[in-house]
C-alpha cells in the first residue's frame, strides 16, 4: 500500500470481499513488477446470492476473478500504465500455468505446448479472456478517457466505464461521479473530499446490525486512530489528490493536467463524523464483550453441569455448545433438572 489511508480501501475491500470468495493482498510480484494492490477470485460455494447482493455494485464487479486497484486520488497516466503492465503479466503467468497443465493432462510431447504464444497454445486458449483489471480513482483521469476507447458501461450507475477492446479488459470507476445511495456506498469509501465525508456520514446512519457498518466500521476506525497518533499526515484542504500531503501539485511531463472531484476536502466534517464513529464503534465492543463474558459463564456452568450428570460429553454436544447464544444456553440450564441425557437437554 502506498499511504496508510490506502490501507483503508484494502480493508474495506478485502473484509468484504471475503464473504464471497478468496482475496490476496500480496501476491508475489510477476515479472519483476510490484505486487498487485487485490488479487480477487470469487468462490461459487461462498458467493450466495443474498451475499453478492448486500456489496452492491462491488458484489457485481466482482462475478470473476478480477485485479482491483483502488486510488483515494485521481491517478497519472503512468500509474494507470503500471497498473495495465501488472494486469498483463499476471495475463501471461496463467497463460503459462495454462499451457502446461494442458500439457500434462493430454500427454502432449514436451516442447509442445512450451510456447504460450505458438499456434498450439493459441488455438487451445483462443476462447480464454484475460482477467479484468479494475481501477478505481477519485476523480477522472481526463487524459485516459480522452486518449482511449473507454466509455460509459451500459447498464451500470454513473461513473462505471470499460474499454471498448474485448481484450483489453480494462474497468475504470470514477468515485466522484457515482450516485449517492447504497448500492455504492462501500465503493464510495474509498475516495476523499466530500466523497469520502458524504459516505462516512451515510455509514454512520446505519443500524449496528447493518452488514455494512460491520464490514466498514473497523477499517475507519483503524484509519481515525492513526491520525490521532500522526496528525501530520491528515491531508490538508488545498492538497491535490494527486500528490502527497505537503508538496505542490505537479503534472507530469506530457500530460495534461489532470481533473479531480470538483468538492473542497472539510477535514473537520470528516474527523468529526469519524469521532462519531469510533465512539459507537468503542460501545459496540464494549457490548459485545460483556455480552461474550455472560455467554462463556453460561457455557461453562452448562457444561460442567451435563458433565456430572451424563459423564464425558461428545463430540456433537461439545460442538452445538459453542455455537449456542445465550439466551439458548440459559434456556438448557432450565430443562437440565427433568433431562435424562445431554442430548434430550439439547433437543429443548
Amino acid at each position: 500500500m502506498r499511504t496508510k489511508t490506502d490501507q483503508l480501501a484494502a480493508g474495506v475491500l478485502s473484509t468484504a470481499l471475503e464473504t464471497i470468495g478468496h482475496v490476496d493482498l500480496t501476491p508475489e510480484p510477476i515479472a519483476g513488477l510490484q505486487a498487485t494492490e487485490l488479487w480477487f477470485q470469487p468462490e461459487p460455494n461462498r458467493a450466495s446470492r443474498a451475499r453478492r447482493a448486500r456489496l452492491g455494485a462491488l458484489g457485481r464487479m466482482t462475478r470473476s476473478p478480477c485485479l482491483i486497484e483502488p486510488f483515494r486520488e485521481t491517478p497519472s497516466l503512468n500509474r494507470i500504465r503500471d497498473s495495465i503492465g501488472k494486469q498483463l503479466a499476471l495475463d501471461r503467468a496463467q497463460r503459462v500455468a495454462l499451457t502446461r497443465e494442458i500439457a500434462e493432462r493430454q500427454n502432449l510431447p514436451p516442447g509442445w505446448l512450451s510456447d504460450p504464444d505458438g499456434p498450439v497454445a493459441s488455438k487451445l486458449l483462443r476462447y480464454r479472456t484475460p482477467p479484468a483489471l479494475w481501477l478505481i480513482s477519485a476523480g477522472r483521469p481526463r487524459t485516459l478517457l480522452r486518449g482511449t476507447t473507454m466509455k460509459p458501461m451500459r447498464g451500470w450507475p454513473r461513473g462505471f466505464w470499460r474499454s471498448e477492446l474485448p481484450m483489453e479488459a480494462v474497468r475504470l470507476i470514477v468515485l466522484s461521479d457515482l450516485p449517492v445511495n447504497r448500492d455504492t456506498l462501500l465503493l464510495r469509501l474509498l475516495s476523499r473530499g466530500l466523497t469520502f465525508a458524504r459516505a462516512v456520514r451515510q455509514l454512520s446512519a446505519l443500524a449496528s446490525t447493518d452488514w455494512t457498518w460491520r464490514i466498514a466500521s473497523a477499517p475507519l476506525v483503524a484509519l481515525h486512530r492513526h491520525w490521532q497518533r500522526a496528525p501530520a499526515e491528515l491531508p490538508p484542504a488545498s492538497a491535490h489528490p494527486g500528490e502527497e500531503p505537503g508538496e505542490e501539485p505537479r503534472e507530469e511531463p506530457g500530460e495534461e493536467p489532470r481533473e479531480e472531484p470538483r468538492e473542497e476536502e472539510d477535514m473537520s466534517d470528516i474527523l468529526k463524523q469519524l469521532d462519531v464513529i469510533y465512539a459507537r464503534w468503542e460501545r459496540e465492543m464494549l457490548q459485545r464483550g460483556a455480552e461474550q463474558g455472560r455467554i462463556d459463564a453460561l457455557r461453562n456452568t452448562l457444561e460442567t453441569q451435563l458433565e456430572k450428570r451424563f459423564g464425558a460429553l461428545s463430540p456433537a454436544v461439545q460442538k452445538r455448545l459453542q455455537r449456542a447464544r445465550a439466551t439458548t444456553l440459559a434456556r438448557w440450564l432450565k430443562y437440565l433438572p427433568d433431562a435424562d441425557s445431554a442430548e434430550a437437554v439439547l433437543r429443548r
